[in-house]
């Protein structure tokens, strides 16, 4: 371990908690249910899945894109979609780790 190791992780840390402070709380948004959309997760009050949203991003849609395809969406609504695929994907490292 390097001398700046110590120094790194506590920046690694503070950073972290400052994005986790200002990311939106999905799960007053996201629902999974198992009669909606065969239980993948979507928005509250729509029919639209997350991955959806997520994909359309990745695909190169932009937040405004998705809202004129989907006007009953909203800007949290999109920041929910992501910081809910974050937190799975964190989920889900966290199950491989030994």
């Amino acid at each position: 371990m390097g001398v700046l190791q110590p120094q790194m992780d506590w920046v690694c840390h503070e950073i972290k908690e400052v994005i986790e402070m200002n990311r939106v709380r999905w799960q007053g948004r996201i629902v999974i249910a198992p009669d909606l959309h065969h239980g993948d997760p979507c928005i509250k009050g729509t029919r639209i899945p997350v991955a959806m949203i997520v994909g359309s991003l990745a695909d190169g849609m932009t937040p405004e894109a998705i809202q004129e395809a989907y006007p009953q969406l909203t800007v949290e609504d999109i920041q929910a979609a992501l910081a809910c695929a974050a937190d799975s994907l964190k989920e889900s490292a966290n199950a491989h780790t030994c």
